[in-house]
């Protein structure tokens, strides 16, 4: 099925809005729908519409998380439509969207007169009043803050992981096919994902400048902000370990769901050591040369 007319690009972009305001990490997947389904231009027109009525009347933070998602969803949707590669088209995306927050920021900042350090805090002490920590336990509310850019970087390459893999199950659900991109990521390509063997030494460079304490003080946090983004990348291949085992095993939907339940609520760190380790085991060749595997 595919969306045409104003009606379904605006239906889908109020999801978005909706989205913005409660879970902005899925608010580009029904961008994304509009994008694969609708063409380029009810995207845009969609888009447009939808930022001026959120400039109208909702908050500049709210609109900045808007255009947010709106600028990863073009850039991803038109790197994939170029056949880019995963890798590649995630990092173009980071690079477009970490620019546009630092513009904003900018703007924020001389204009209004914002302090993206007080705010933080401001909601760090927020979020930590709600929370019931045993007695002697305490946050490092400074440490934390100083691990915001890494946090902000794991936001958006989680959205991007996680909307790319629900948006061809939402079209496969609704029926729809992506014929408004010219190439679309296949789920091979997520199975099959790895970092490059090179990747081994920034993350034992990472590691040791945050355990064993880098001078200057700055040092030692911009490579605790790195070790957070490479233990999350790690993660990723290690997920993609596990995904392409649960394939070729042809593991039920029931025991996979148990089992993604655990991963992200229980298993983050051991996943991580796994794509880790996958560098030097190669779990993935091992498993297709699994006679018991059936392909």
């Amino acid at each position: 099925m595919n969306l045409r007319g104003i009606a379904s690009a605006l239906t889908l972009t109020a999801i978005a809005v909706s989205l913005t305001l409660t879970t902005v990490i899925f608010a580009p997947l029904p961008l994304m729908l509009l994008r694969r389904n609708g063409g380029r231009t009810s995207f845009v027109v969609g888009s447009v519409l939808a930022s001026a009525a959120l400039i109208w009347f909702a908050t500049p933070m709210v609109v900045g998380a808007f255009l947010g998602a709106v600028i990863l969803t073009f850039v991803l949707t038109e790197s994939e439509s170029q056949n880019l590669g995963y890798t590649s088209s995630v990092f173009v995306t980071l690079l477009v969207l970490v620019g546009f927050i630092a513009i904003a920021l900018g703007y924020a900042i001389q204009h209004y007169g914002f302090d993206p350090v007080v705010f933080a805090r401001n909601q760090l002490t927020l979020a930590l009043t709600q929370l019931s920590l045993p007695t002697g336990v305490t946050i490092d509310k400074e440490a934390l803050i100083k691990q915001l850019p890494s946090a902000l970087v794991i936001l958006i390459v989680f959205s991007i992981w996680v909307n790319s893999i629900l948006v061809p199950k939402m079209e496969k659900l609704f029926g729809w096919e992506p014929i408004c991109l010219d190439h679309t990521f296949m789920s091979v390509e997520f199975r099959s994902w790895k970092l490059p063997d090179s990747f081994v030494w920034l993350a034992l460079l990472s590691a040791g400048g945050t355990f064993l304490g880098f001078q200057p003080e700055w040092a030692q946090w911009v490579c605790a902000n790195l070790f957070n983004i490479v233990v999350m990348l790690y993660f990723f291949q290690g997920l993609a370990v596990v995904v392409d085992y649960f394939a070729v095993k042809r593991v039920s939907a029931l025991w996979r769901m148990v089992a993604y339940i655990f991963i992200f609520s229980q298993l983050f760190l051991m996943v991580a050591f796994l794509g880790f380790a996958d560098l030097w085991i190669g779990f993935r060749n091992r498993t297709k040369s699994d006679k018991s595997a059936v392909v």
